[in-house]
Order: C-alpha cells, then structure tokens, then sequence
C-alpha cells in the first residue's frame, strides 16, 4: 500500500470509537510482535545478554520501556532472576490471556533449567504479582515515580523514535535518574518512517508531524537522526560502551530533499535505519 494512502487511513481509523485490541484482533494497528512467545524471548535475550555479560548479579531489578501487546518480558526477567520487573509504557495495551504467559512459561521449560518458583497463572494479576512485575500506563509520569538510582538493567526495542520530541530529552533524564551506578541499558532504535520503511516521514515540516492531529494518528516517529539521538543519550549522563549502525537497503535521502525544518540535524552520511547502544551509568 502507498505510504500517503496509508496516512490518510490511520488518520480515520484512528479517529474512530474502536478499542485497539478490537484494531490488534483485525490487524490494522499493532505494536510489534511481543504477544509471539519466540519473538519476544528472542528479543528479551538479545538485550539481556549485555547485562549478563557485564554484571554477574542476582536478585536484580530490570525496566523494560515500552512493551507493547504483552509482558513477557516480565516472565523471562523473572526465570532469569529478576527480583522486580517494572513495564511501562504509555497506554494499556499488554495481552492479559494467562494463556499466552502459561504457554510461554511451558515453552521455556523444556530446553531450560529454573530454581524459581512457577508463576501463578490464575488470572493476569496474579501472574504478574507472582514474577514481581508491574505494568505501568502513563509514560514518564510514572517514571517519575521510581525512586532514583535503582534500577540494575534498562531496555527498549523500537520505542525511543516514538517518544515525542518535545518530551525525549525528559525522558532519557529520568532513565539515568533511576538507574544504579554501573546499572546497564541497551536499546535499539528505528529510525524509518514506519510506513513504508523509508524516510517519507522527512518530507513533512515540524508544524505538520508534530500537531496532534498527526501525531496520534498511529505513526509517529519523532525523526531524531541516529547520531542526535546517541548524542541526546550521551548527554543525559549515560557512559556509551558499544554503539552500531544499520545500513540502508535503499538509497537514503539527500539534504535537499528532507523538510527545510529538518536539514539543520540531517546528515545523509551519518543516516541509518537502525542502531543500538549499550549503556552503563559510571559512579
């Protein structure tokens, strides 16, 4: 489908009085694929990895920003040792069939060994009271609420490009408030206009992507190029101990062709589509 028809349809659905899990159900709006047991252990792991890596430490406490349509993570965080999980995000939007949790929990069992207790799968409170996990709804506000420095592991998948622009800075000032000294965090980050996996969302000016109107239309990125968005990290405190960047597949845009608000950040040599960033917070 045309990334301009697209706009125009997620621009009217959006608009219309329909919960998301009804769009999730019929597939027109979904946020990732977390609610996939493989997927999201896969990606629980290929963050994980760095901390256990980097911090051999039991009974830790782990954030994850952003977990879209379920808590799994809050599952692998606990048979991995967790001892609080904390899930925020900035609307209700996990799976809560203790089915998807019970199967999953299953699943892991047979090729792994755990010391932890089972969790309990009588309904999504009680699974989620059982691995010590809390789902929170309300973005930055309830990060403002964890108490400072205790937070041992931090990470996000393809969530930073959607914090709005004007509240980025914010948050990554709360993420290194709340992280304990050496605590790691790694996240990836899309930078492609997640309608057509290009850079179409560079042809629009700021008064325009950054309204309302457009920006709770369902496919908002905050177009942040990778090196400002490291740079951003960087400057909020966090100490860099790896970073890459993806390649294009296609040719990426020229400076001239980008919205004249955008050219004063872009730099086509410094693009990328992706990039992930492990992090730690020195003492």
């Amino acid at each position: 489908m045309n990334w301009r028809l697209k706009i125009i349809l997620k621009i009217i659905l959006t608009r219309l009085p329909i919960p998301y899990r009804v769009w999730k159900k019929i597939g027109l709006f979904k946020f990732g694929q977390m609610d996939t047991s493989n997927y999201a252990e896969k990606i629980f792991n290929l963050h994980f990895r760095h901390f256990s890596n980097l911090r051999q430490k039991s009974g830790f406490t782990v954030l994850e920003l952003g977990p879209g349509d379920s808590a799994l993570s809050a599952l692998y965080a606990y048979l991995h040792g967790a001892n609080a999980i904390y899930l925020i995000d900035v609307g209700d939007f996990v799976n809560t069939s203790v089915n998807t949790y019970r199967n999953a929990y299953d699943r892991w069992c047979e090729t792994n060994v755990t010391t932890r207790k089972s969790p309990d799968f009588k309904s999504f409170a009680c699974f989620m009271s059982s691995v010590n996990a809390i789902y929170l709804t309300n973005g930055v506000d309830d990060l403002q609420n964890i108490k400072a420095n205790s937070i041992d592991f931090i990470f996000s998948h393809s969530v930073l490009e959607h914090v709005r622009k004007d509240k980025l800075d914010n948050v990554l000032r709360e993420l290194y408030r709340i992280s304990a000294i050496e605590a790691i965090s790694s996240h990836n980050v899309d930078y492609m206009d997640h309608l057509a996996g290009g850079q179409n969302n560079l042809y629009f000016s700021d008064a325009v992507w950054e309204s309302e109107f457009f920006a709770n239309s369902g496919f908002y990125t905050n177009r942040i190029p990778p090196h400002r968005m490291h740079q951003k990290i960087s400057d909020a405190g966090f100490n860099v101990i790896h970073e890459q960047f993806g390649s294009w597949s296609i040719l990426s845009l020229e400076e001239s062709e980008v919205h004249r608000d955008l050219r004063g950040d872009y730099n086509r040599r410094l693009s990328a589509p992706t990039s992930s960033l492990v992090l730690t917070k020195n003492k």
